[in-house]
């Protein structure tokens, strides 16, 4: 049997060979969830990507370009309806990008309020040194939880990510997480049915060479042993989990 692979959180945009990834994702029947950095790159992306029915566009305002002209909201406002998914949005609390902190916390809060003013969205969370105050945010602006929400490369303590479990928040685990054991911990404490599969390409690096959505099959490896489970049982959880992540409200 042909295992399907999900990659739930990758930069499809920002590969220099864009075509040729595209290309072997359908091939080797990767479903994807190529994530934006700006609402603009949200426009370009639908188009070059309506030839591949496996690759859903996320519409996304990045925390690091949070203080520029490319967190442009009134875009992402009118862009939303053309959206199933939202992602990369969050905050990011590391020293080159603190400065910004407060102003991350506004953008992020009315990303999560116009989402639940228009039914709901799958969101995919960037959270670096900061998953209290994104917890909190999804707390407060969204207390019925009309969104979900799929904390990309988690790396908060064990008490936050058992907390966002509670919340029915959604883990996208990629092949960097495994190579420390505090990476590993958090890994092992995560329910199996909130665990979604990601690259985080092109900034996670295999040596010196990007993952592409299909080296994902590693980190499905990787889970399939820690679950004690075939391969093509692990991927029909993370497949199934997906899918509920995507289920409209």
């Amino acid at each position: 049997m042909r295992i399907k692979l999900l990659d739930a959180h990758c930069h499809l945009d920002l590969y220099p060979s864009y075509e040729t990834v595209v290309t072997e994702c359908i091939a080797n029947h990767v479903r994807v969830l190529a994530v934006t950095t700006t609402p603009r790159a949200f426009e370009g992306n639908l188009s070059r990507t309506n030839r591949a029915p496996m690759i859903d566009v996320a519409l996304g305002i990045h925390p690091q370009v949070v203080g520029t002209p490319n967190a442009d909201i009134a875009l992402f406002r009118r862009l939303l309806p053309m959206a199933q998914f939202v992602g990369e949005v969050g905050l990011d609390a590391s020293p080159a990008h603190y400065r910004t902190f407060a102003d991350q916390q506004e953008v992020f809060a009315e990303i999560i309020r116009l989402c639940v003013e228009a039914g709901g969205r799958p969101m995919s969370v960037h959270g670096v040194r900061s998953t209290k105050q994104v917890l909190s945010l999804i707390d407060r602006h969204d207390p019925a939880r009309k969104n979900r929400y799929a904390l990309h490369w988690f790396t908060g303590v064990a008490a936050e990510l058992r907390a966002a479990s509670g919340w029915g928040c959604y883990f996208s685990v990629n092949a960097a997480m495994f190579r420390t054991p505090r990476g590993r911990t958090l890994i092992s404490i995560m329910p199996p049915e909130s665990v979604l599969t990601e690259t985080d390409g092109p900034f996670v690096l295999l040596g010196s060479e990007p993952l592409r959505p299909v080296m994902v099959i590693d980190v499905l490896r990787k889970l399939a042993a820690a679950w004690n489970i075939s391969h093509e049982n692990a991927a029909i959880e993370v497949a199934k989990n997906f899918e509920r992540f995507s289920r409209s409200p």
